[in-house]
């Protein structure tokens, strides 16, 4: 082995013994700092793999507090156009009432046709002002029902035309005073006014005698406003 250095000779063998004992020392040395270094890069990256997550969690927080914010002020949102739907629905139901026409229901239909049955042979007169169309179609449903009934009945609808004050509802007058009160109550039940006093002719165009004698005189004013 003559080719390994300082093997041939004690002084050599020595020297190569003390450098290889140093240095085994020095790399004893070098392993323990790597030792301590390494330790610590790995501590260190430990810390930053908490760090990363601790951001990560935080930003997931944050995203999610955003996330129900929007939700929140969404729902907000939602239920304000819920209220102002309901509202204008409300509104909508209320002017169609204020505007659809006067009529009588199923079951008011079937009360009127009973207190037609306790008068045979009397007649209702059926009055309006003209160019009212609301009254002149309410009392198309009560002729179809006199017709309907073979009850007598005389259409004077838009007969009169009057400058002044005018009556709102219904006014029911005649000579039969029964029979006219149980046409008030009919439909002062059924949400329609009636009294019991005549239209004023007042000054105007009239088309027939309004006044004539009649059993049941049925007066239909301008619809009410509610």
């Amino acid at each position: 082995m003559s080719w390994i250095p300082g093997w041939t000779s004690a002084a050599g063998a020595s020297l190569w013994s003390a450098i290889f004992f140093w240095a085994g020392i020095a790399a004893l040395l070098f392993l323990g700092i790597s030792e301590v270094i390494s330790h610590r890069y790995s501590e260190r990256k430990d810390e930053l793999v908490s760090e990363q997550q601790a951001t990560a969690e935080q930003r997931h927080d944050e995203g999610m507090a955003r996330l129900h914010l929007e939700t929140a002020k969404a729902n907000e949102r939602s239920a304000a156009l819920e209220k102002e739907a309901a509202e204008l629905k409300s509104s909508n139901l209320a002017l169609e009432r204020q505007i659809a026409p006067r009529q009588l229901n199923s079951a008011d239909i079937e009360r009127l046709v009973l207190i037609t049955r306790r008068y045979p042979g009397e007649t209702i007169a059926i009055e309006s002002y003209a160019l009212d169309a609301e009254a002149a179609a309410f009392g198309e449903q009560l002729i179809r029902i006199f017709r309907a009934e073979t009850f007598p009945f005389d259409d004077r609808r838009m007969s009169l035309s009057v400058l002044g004050n005018i009556m709102l509802g219904l006014r029911v007058t005649g000579t039969d005073a029964a029979f006219a009160s149980e046409l008030r109550d009919l439909f002062n039940s059924s949400g329609l006014p009636a009294g019991d006093q005549a239209p004023s002719l007042g000054t105007g165009l009239i088309v027939g005698n309004p006044l004539a004698p009649v059993p049941v005189n049925l007066f239909i004013g301008v619809k009410p406003m509610p």
